[in-house]
């Protein structure tokens, strides 16, 4: 299998108790290894957003990054050839697990942006906070944080480690927001996965405590 140069845009957003709101995007260019996971999968003639299983994989290589991140930071840099000065160290985070409220309120999100109904980023990141707000005051709960990556790559193998991979190098980001996501406190994640027509596939991933 021939390499080629991948693009995918990747696109962070947090919010702390409804009070701190920062927005952040990339267009980060690599190339892609051979395909090491489950499956090829094939374009679809419509948007198509029954992928939880590459949800689920996000969140695993979410959590083996967190695991051990400066490991895993190393080597990705290694990998992609990218200087090893001046890396931030981390610290260890506890696993995250599987949400699936979190799941369901990305996959709207994920799916209007696969039709176009809205454009690439965080329009309407406030609802899916209130939506999350709405289910957690009618479970007895109450939403301590929210946060937000997403992003979009027309790679048709190991998606999600190649997804997790760009927000943990989060190349171009200053305050490298995305693997500050990854690394937050939250307890629950969830991921949602769409293809649509053309053959790109968008990304949800939402953190949260609840």
């Amino acid at each position: 299998m021939n390499k080629k140069n991948l693009t995918f845009i990747l696109c962070n957003v947090i919010i702390l108790a409804i009070t701190t709101f920062n927005v952040s995007s990339i267009v980060l260019k690599q190339k892609a290894k051979q395909p090491i996971n489950d499956l090829l999968l094939k374009t679809t003639k419509k948007t198509m957003c029954n992928y939880d299983h590459i949800g689920k994989r996000v969140l695993q290589y979410s959590n083996v990054f967190r695991k051990n991140p400066n490991q895993n930071l190393l080597k990705l840099l290694k990998q992609n050839k990218l200087p090893l000065k001046k890396v931030p160290k981390y610290q260890t985070k506890p696993p995250m697990v599987w949400s699936d409220i979190l799941t369901k309120i990305a996959k709207t999100h994920a799916s209007n942006m696969a039709n176009g109904k809205v454009k690439f980023g965080h329009d309407g990141f406030k609802n899916r906070y209130l939506a999350l707000a709405a289910w957690a005051k009618n479970n007895g709960k109450f939403v301590n944080t929210f946060a937000e990556n997403v992003g979009y790559t027309s790679i048709r193998t190991n998606l999600a480690q190649f997804m997790v991979n760009g927000w943990v190098l989060d190349i171009g980001i200053p305050d490298l927001g995305h693997r500050k996501n990854l690394l937050s406190d939250n307890h629950y994640m969830g991921a949602a996965v769409c293809q649509n027509a053309k053959g790109r596939w968008y990304f949800v991933q939402l953190f949260a405590n609840y």
